[in-house]
Protein backbone atom coordinates (compact mmCIF):
# COMPACT_ATOMS: atom_id res chain seq x y z
CA UNK A 1 0.00 0.00 0.00
CA UNK A 2 2.84 2.36 0.87
CA UNK A 3 4.46 1.65 -2.49
CA UNK A 4 1.31 2.66 -4.37
CA UNK A 5 0.83 5.73 -2.18
CA UNK A 6 4.33 6.97 -2.98
CA UNK A 7 3.80 6.31 -6.70
CA UNK A 8 0.46 8.15 -6.53
CA UNK A 9 1.94 11.21 -4.82
CA UNK A 10 4.98 11.38 -7.09
CA UNK A 11 2.79 10.90 -10.18
CA UNK A 12 0.82 13.99 -9.25
CA UNK A 13 4.04 15.91 -8.61
CA UNK A 14 5.53 14.65 -11.89
CA UNK A 15 2.51 15.83 -13.88
CA UNK A 16 2.71 19.25 -12.21
CA UNK A 17 6.45 19.62 -12.77
CA UNK A 18 7.17 17.86 -16.07
CA UNK A 19 3.99 17.64 -18.17
CA UNK A 20 5.25 20.36 -20.49
CA UNK A 21 8.76 18.94 -21.11
CA UNK A 22 9.58 18.29 -24.77
CA UNK A 23 10.11 14.68 -25.80
CA UNK A 24 13.66 13.43 -26.09
CA UNK A 25 15.58 10.16 -25.95
CA UNK A 26 13.86 8.85 -22.80
CA UNK A 27 10.80 11.05 -22.31
CA UNK A 28 8.77 9.97 -25.30
CA UNK A 29 5.27 8.78 -26.20
CA UNK A 30 5.61 5.75 -23.89
CA UNK A 31 7.31 7.36 -20.89
CA UNK A 32 6.20 10.86 -19.99
CA UNK A 33 4.36 12.96 -17.42
CA UNK A 34 1.71 14.40 -19.73
CA UNK A 35 -1.10 12.63 -17.87
CA UNK A 36 -1.66 10.87 -14.57
CA UNK A 37 -1.78 7.35 -16.06
CA UNK A 38 1.36 7.89 -18.12
CA UNK A 39 3.10 9.28 -15.03
CA UNK A 40 2.21 6.18 -13.00
CA UNK A 41 3.57 3.92 -15.75
CA UNK A 42 6.72 6.03 -16.08
CA UNK A 43 7.38 5.94 -12.34
CA UNK A 44 6.72 2.20 -12.24
CA UNK A 45 9.34 1.89 -14.96
CA UNK A 46 11.69 4.03 -12.85
CA UNK A 47 11.22 1.73 -9.82
CA UNK A 48 12.65 -1.15 -11.83
CA UNK A 49 15.70 1.00 -12.55
CA UNK A 50 15.05 1.07 -16.28
CA UNK A 51 16.63 4.32 -17.51
CA UNK A 52 15.37 6.40 -14.60
CA UNK A 53 18.52 8.51 -14.92
CA UNK A 54 17.85 9.03 -18.65
CA UNK A 55 14.31 10.18 -17.87
CA UNK A 56 15.74 12.49 -15.21
CA UNK A 57 18.23 13.95 -17.70
CA UNK A 58 15.45 14.50 -20.24
CA UNK A 59 13.43 16.32 -17.57
CA UNK A 60 16.47 18.58 -16.92
CA UNK A 61 16.83 19.91 -20.49
CA UNK A 62 17.30 23.61 -20.99
CA UNK A 63 17.42 25.71 -24.10
CA UNK A 64 21.17 26.21 -23.75
CA UNK A 65 22.02 22.63 -22.69
CA UNK A 66 20.03 20.62 -25.22
CA UNK A 67 20.22 19.85 -28.91
CA UNK A 68 19.34 22.89 -31.00
CA UNK A 69 15.61 23.24 -31.44
CA UNK A 70 14.63 20.66 -28.84
CA UNK A 71 13.05 23.09 -26.41
CA UNK A 72 12.50 26.82 -26.13
CA UNK A 73 12.02 28.83 -22.95
CA UNK A 74 9.46 31.05 -24.71
CA UNK A 75 7.37 27.94 -25.55
CA UNK A 76 7.63 26.67 -21.96
CA UNK A 77 8.66 23.16 -22.98
CA UNK A 78 12.05 23.05 -21.23
CA UNK A 79 12.70 21.13 -18.05
CA UNK A 80 13.76 22.28 -14.60
CA UNK A 81 17.19 20.87 -13.67
CA UNK A 82 17.02 21.34 -9.90
CA UNK A 83 13.41 20.14 -9.66
CA UNK A 84 14.20 17.06 -11.74
CA UNK A 85 17.19 16.12 -9.61
CA UNK A 86 15.31 16.52 -6.34
CA UNK A 87 12.22 14.73 -7.71
CA UNK A 88 13.94 11.67 -9.18
CA UNK A 89 16.56 11.15 -6.50
CA UNK A 90 14.03 11.48 -3.67
CA UNK A 91 11.60 9.18 -5.51
CA UNK A 92 14.26 6.57 -6.14
CA UNK A 93 15.48 6.68 -2.52
CA UNK A 94 11.95 6.44 -1.08
CA UNK A 95 11.03 3.54 -3.33
CA UNK A 96 14.30 1.76 -2.54
CA UNK A 97 13.55 2.07 1.17
CA UNK A 98 10.00 0.80 0.68
CA UNK A 99 11.27 -2.18 -1.35
CA UNK A 100 13.90 -3.00 1.28
CA UNK A 101 11.23 -2.87 3.98
CA UNK A 102 9.03 -5.12 1.87
CA UNK A 103 11.81 -7.68 1.49
CA UNK A 104 12.60 -7.56 5.21
CA UNK A 105 8.91 -8.04 6.01
CA UNK A 106 8.72 -11.12 3.78
CA UNK A 107 11.82 -12.62 5.40
CA UNK A 108 10.51 -11.91 8.91
CA UNK A 109 7.12 -13.40 8.02
CA UNK A 110 8.76 -16.57 6.74
CA UNK A 111 10.86 -16.73 9.91
CA UNK A 112 7.76 -16.29 12.09
CA UNK A 113 5.94 -19.07 10.21
CA UNK A 114 8.93 -21.33 10.70
CA UNK A 115 9.02 -20.53 14.42
CA UNK A 116 5.28 -21.20 14.71
CA UNK A 117 5.68 -24.55 12.98
CA UNK A 118 8.47 -25.50 15.42
CA UNK A 119 6.33 -24.65 18.44
CA UNK A 120 3.28 -26.61 17.26
CA UNK A 121 2.11 -29.45 19.46
CA UNK A 122 1.77 -31.65 16.39
CA UNK A 123 4.89 -31.89 14.30
CA UNK A 124 4.95 -33.36 10.80
CA UNK A 125 6.62 -36.47 12.25
CA UNK A 126 3.57 -36.99 14.52
CA UNK A 127 1.27 -36.85 11.51
CA UNK A 128 3.48 -39.34 9.64
CA UNK A 129 3.41 -41.72 12.64
CA UNK A 130 -0.37 -41.39 12.84
CA UNK A 131 -0.75 -42.25 9.15
CA UNK A 132 1.52 -45.32 9.55
CA UNK A 133 -0.40 -46.59 12.61
CA UNK A 134 -3.77 -45.88 10.98
CA UNK A 135 -2.77 -47.93 7.95
CA UNK A 136 -2.07 -50.92 10.22
CA UNK A 137 -5.62 -50.71 11.62
CA UNK A 138 -7.19 -49.90 8.25
CA UNK A 139 -5.57 -52.32 5.81
CA UNK A 140 -8.43 -51.95 3.28
CA UNK A 141 -7.80 -48.18 3.03
CA UNK A 142 -11.48 -47.27 3.45
CA UNK A 143 -10.69 -44.61 6.12
CA UNK A 144 -12.58 -46.55 8.77
CA UNK A 145 -11.26 -48.25 11.89
CA UNK A 146 -13.59 -50.53 13.87
CA UNK A 147 -14.61 -49.13 17.23
CA UNK A 148 -13.15 -52.13 19.05
CA UNK A 149 -9.66 -51.23 17.69
CA UNK A 150 -9.66 -47.56 18.73
CA UNK A 151 -8.17 -48.18 22.19
CA UNK A 152 -5.41 -50.32 20.66
CA UNK A 153 -4.78 -47.60 18.06
CA UNK A 154 -4.44 -44.98 20.80
CA UNK A 155 -2.08 -47.24 22.79
CA UNK A 156 0.07 -47.75 19.69
CA UNK A 157 0.40 -44.04 18.98
CA UNK A 158 2.99 -41.97 20.83
CA UNK A 159 2.34 -38.66 22.51
CA UNK A 160 0.78 -36.17 21.87
CA UNK A 161 -1.72 -38.19 19.82
CA UNK A 162 -1.80 -41.41 21.81
CA UNK A 163 -1.10 -43.10 25.16
CA UNK A 164 2.06 -45.07 24.48
CA UNK A 165 4.04 -43.38 27.27
CA UNK A 166 2.29 -45.13 30.17
CA UNK A 167 0.14 -48.23 30.48
CA UNK A 168 -3.53 -47.58 29.76
CA UNK A 169 -4.68 -50.39 32.03
CA UNK A 170 -3.14 -51.61 35.30
CA UNK A 171 -4.52 -54.82 36.80
CA UNK A 172 -7.53 -54.77 34.44
CA UNK A 173 -8.55 -51.29 35.57
CA UNK A 174 -8.14 -48.00 33.73
CA UNK A 175 -5.04 -46.10 34.76
CA UNK A 176 -6.62 -42.69 35.30
CA UNK A 177 -5.09 -39.93 37.37
CA UNK A 178 -7.83 -38.50 39.57
CA UNK A 179 -5.70 -35.68 40.93
CA UNK A 180 -7.35 -32.68 39.31
CA UNK A 181 -5.70 -29.35 40.11
CA UNK A 182 -8.00 -26.84 41.76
Amino acid sequence: VLLFLVIYIFSILGVQLFSHVAHGDFIDDDANFEGFGAAILTLTRCITGESYNGIMHDAMITEQGSAPGRCYDKDGNCGKPLSAQIFFISFFLMEALVMINLIVAVVLDAFAEDQAADSMAFKPSHIDDFVDVWQKFDPDGNHLVPTKDISQLMRTLGEPLGFRKGPLYVDGRANVNHDVPA
